[in-house]
């Protein structure tokens, strides 16, 4: 049975210019076995037709609602599709992915089985040579636990996690304004240190599309200066949690990434990251990368070419 009232789940789906993937993304979600939903399109601005595709999705069902923003970035469009949530529990879907039809209902139903207030699905990775399936079994039904985790293995995303509203207004959780980078694992890891109970269901319910991803995932300005900002904000949140190991490692592995970022998108990076020289070098990343992220750290430019040739063949082979 529809519920437009008070539906069991809300899914909320921000979209920025998505015009080529929005269908596939809507009509996965509408085409849900659990029919007791809303959608919310949260439009972040678009220029191209997303808009008027979202709007012709209301006319063919109503439990598809438009929301238009100014374009203030994914974290301000994630917080606006929380507030006006109006679903018991809440999940997130990117617009340009989509989910199997019986994700939802798999979800909510381990959720009633176990009391649990979030629920955990694995991801299938789309790739255009490779299709993967991400395990993301929790080691432990309590979200403390799992904050080490969240810095390795288990994926910061909101889109594998069915989350049941009250761990966002009863812990206060929101998007920090501007961060639009990490922004969903920051979420997380603060609504974790609640200690939510966290359940799992061992399918790739989620579907992630990486065809249109850069080969070289070339890193630029903003998104390294909002990775630090990210690192802030998450430092206190390890150490309180005695996940100071797993963070240093998290850390270590973003200035390793940071290094092949074109020098004048990033003049920054060395000012924004030594903060963390100390904690770099306690990681566990192999002696000559850590080498390497020193020396940069220290302004002593190394050739990388040879290395980032080697990463770019790699992505090329999947």
């Amino acid at each position: 049975m529809e519920s437009t009232v008070s539906p069991a789940i809300s899914v909320i789906v921000t979209s920025f210019n998505a015009e080529t993937t929005l269908a596939r993304t809507l009509d996965s979600i509408l085409g849900q076995t659990f029919v007791d939903l809303e959608l919310l399109v949260v439009d972040d601005g678009s220029s191209d037709g997303t808009t008027g595709i979202v709007r012709d999705y209301t006319l063919k069902d109503r439990r598809v609602r438009l929301v238009e923003a100014e374009h203030l970035g994914v974290a301000a469009a994630r917080q606006k599709g929380i507030d006006l949530a109006n679903g018991a529990f809440t999940i997130f879907v990117d617009a340009d992915d989509w989910i199997e039809p019986t994700m939802l209902e798999e979800l909510y139903n381990q959720a009633g089985q176990e009391c649990a207030d979030i629920v955990i699905c694995d991801i299938r990775v789309i790739r255009r040579n490779s299709v993967e399936t991400d395990r993301q079994a929790p080691e432990s039904r309590s979200g403390k636990e799992l904050i080490p985790a969240l810095f390795g293995k288990l994926h910061g995303s909101l889109c594998n996690k069915l989350i049941r509203k009250s761990c966002y207004t009863q812990g206060s959780i929101a998007f920090l304004p501007g961060l639009n980078c990490c922004e969903d694992l920051l979420v997380v890891l603060r609504m974790m240190e609640s200690n939510p109970v966290v359940a799992y269901v061992g399918k790739p319910l989620y579907n992630y599309d990486k065809t249109r991803d850069s080969i070289t995932n070339q890193w630029i300005e903003v998104p390294v200066r909002e990775k630090v900002r990210f690192l802030d904000e998450a430092a206190p949140i390890a150490d309180r949690n005695g996940a100071e190991q797993a963070f240093d490692n998290y850390t270590a592995r973003l200035a390793y990434n940071a290094l092949f970022a074109s020098r004048t998108a990033c003049p920054n990076y060395r000012k924004l990251l030594l903060k963390y020289k100390n904690r770099i070098l306690s990681s566990n990343l192999p002696a000559y990368k850590k080498w390497l992220i020193r020396m940069y750290l220290l302004n002593l430019r190394l050739p990388l070419r040879g290395i980032k040739m080697k990463r770019i063949r790699n992505k090329r082979n999947g």
